[in-house]
């Protein structure tokens, strides 16, 4: 099994919503936290698929100023 904090999780949710306008749930929020930890060391020829399932709306208030994630990066650069 896999982890990734729940700051980690809040960072990757903070960060998708910004860069691509969905805002997950908290639960999605942890996988895609641990896809971008595992982005860096894969090939540029993977590819990876997340289920991203339930409403972060209601999480919203959560959320508050993320932290700076100097050492998370995204392969690509995002659609907006």
């Amino acid at each position: 099994m896999l982890r990734a904090s729940d700051a980690e999780a809040l960072e990757a949710c903070t960060r998708l919503a910004r860069t691509e306008g969905i805002i997950p749930a908290l639960e999605s929020a942890h996988a895609v936290a641990e896809c971008i930890k595992r982005a860096p060391k894969m090939k540029k020829s993977e590819i990876v698929i997340v289920d991203i399932s339930g409403r972060g709306d209601k999480d919203i208030g959560i959320l508050g100023e993320p932290k700076p994630m100097s050492r998370i990066r995204f392969r690509h650069k995002p659609v907006l």
